[in-house]
C-alpha cells in the first residue's frame, strides 16, 4: 500500500510539471548539450557513490567485521539502483542493512552505520546551505527567509547530535527507556542508539565522516553547476551551494519513489527563486535523471550477478526488525 501511495505522489508531481513546463524549450537545450560534459557528470556521480561507500565502511570498521571495500562498494551500487530507479518496498538502505544483518551481526550493527551516515550527511547538507545562504545575494523574499531558517535548523540539528553523543544527556534518557527493553522494537532502538552514541564519541571517525560528507556534497554541487553551465543557465556557483543541498533534503523525504517528483519540483521552485529560468531548471533535472539512470546500471549488473538475488530481495523485504 505504501508503495502505491509513493508512486501516486510521484506521478501526480510529474504530471503537474509536465503540463507546467515548456518542453519545446527544454528539448532545444538538450540538443545543444555537450556530450562530454555529461560523461564528466557521470564520472562525478560514480565518485559520489564511492565516497558514500567509504563513509559506510568507516563506521563498519569500528565493529571489526572485516568487510572488503570492494564488497561494500558493490552493495552500495546495488542500493543506489533501488534508491534511484526501482519501485520496490526494499529501498537501497534496507538492502545494505540486510547485507550486514544476514551475516549474523545483529540489527544494531546493520542499521546504525547507515542511520549515522544519513544523519551526518543531512546535517552537513543543512550546514552547507546555511553558510551559502548568508553569502549569496538574492532579492526574492522567499529566498531571504532561508537566511534565518537554515541557520536555526542547523543549530537544532547540531544540538540533537550533541544530546545523543554527550554522556550526561544520553545516559538519563537511555536509562528511562530501558524499563521497556523487553519490548523487541524498543530493545532494537536502544541497541541502535548505543551504537550511534559510540560513533559520536569517536572524534577522529566523526571528523573524517563530516569531511567525507562535505566532499560528497561538494561534488554534487559541482555536478549541478556543470549541468547548469551546459544548458546556458547564468547562475553563480554560490546559488548552487544553497539550492542543491535543499534538493537532496527534499528528495530524502519518504513520500515518493526515490525522490522522483518532489526533487524535480523542488529544483524548479528553488532555482527559480535564485533567478534561473524555468526551462533551464527543468533541463538540468532531466539531465540529472539521465546521470542517475546511467550510474545505476552498474548496480543492476551486480544485482543480477548476485547469487540468489531474488531470494535476497524477498528476504530483505520481509525481514522484521530492520527499522529502515
Amino acid at each position: 500500500m505504501q508503495l502505491f501511495v509513493k508512486a501516486g505522489i510521484s506521478l501526480l508531481l510529474i504530471t503537474i510539471l509536465v503540463f507546467r513546463i515548456e518542453w519545446q524549450d527544454v528539448w532545444g537545450h538538450l540538443r545543444e548539450i555537450n556530450i562530454w560534459l555529461i560523461v564528466v557528470c557521470i564520472g562525478l556521480q560514480i565518485l559520489v557513490y564511492l565516497i558514500g561507500t567509504r563513509r559506510w565502511a568507516l563506521l563498519l570498521a569500528l565493529h571489526r567485521l572485516g568487510h572488503r571495500f570492494k564488497d561494500l562498494a558493490v552493495m552500495y551500487l546495488i542500493g543506489a539502483l533501488f534508491n534511484n530507479l526501482l519501485p520496490s518496498s526494499s529501498g537501497g538502505d534496507l538492502l545494505r542493512a540486510y547485507f550486514v544483518y544476514k551475516q549474523k551481526h545483529g540489527i544494531a550493527i546493520a542499521v546504525s552505520p547507515i542511520f549515522t551516515e544519513r544523519v551526518i550527511g543531512l546535517v552537513t547538507l543543512i550546514g552547507l546551505a546555511a553558510i551559502a545562504v548568508s553569502i549569496v545575494q538574492t532579492s526574492h523574499p522567499v529566498a531571504e527567509t532561508f537566511k534565518t531558517l537554515l541557520p536555526v535548523l542547523f543549530a537544532i540539528s547540531v544540538l540533537c547530535l550533541v544530546l545523543i553523543g554527550h554522556r550526561k544527556t544520553y545516559r538519563p534518557v537511555h536509562r528511562f527507556f530501558q524499563r521497556w527493553r523487553r519490548v523487541k522494537a524498543v530493545d532494537a532502538i536502544l541497541h541502535i542508539a548505543e551504537a550511534n552514541h559510540r560513533y559520536l564519541n569517536e572524534p577522529r571517525v566523526l571528523i573524517r565522516l563530516v569531511a567525507l560528507s562535505l566532499i560528497l556534497q561538494g561534488i554534487e554541487i559541482v555536478l549541478f553547476y556543470l549541468l547548469g553551465y551546459g544548458v546556458g543557465a547564468d547562475l553563480e556557483i554560490g546559488h548552487y551551494m544553497v539550492v542543491v543541498p535543499l534538493l537532496f533534503v527534499a528528495a530524502a523525504l519518504p513520500i515518493t519513489i526515490g525522490g522522483l517528483g518532489v526533487r524535480e519540483a523542488a529544483a524548479i521552485t528553488l532555482f527559480g527563486l535564485h533567478g534561473m529560468a524555468e526551462e533551464h531548471a527543468a533541463t538540468v533535472m532531466v539531465l540529472f535523471l539521465v546521470v542517475l539512470l546511467v550510474t545505476s546500471l552498474p548496480g543492476l549488473y551486480f544485482f543480477l550477478r548476485m547469487k540468489g538475488h531474488k531470494d535476497f530481495l524477498t528476504q530483505a523485504s520481509h525481514t522484521k526488525g530492520l527499522p529502515l
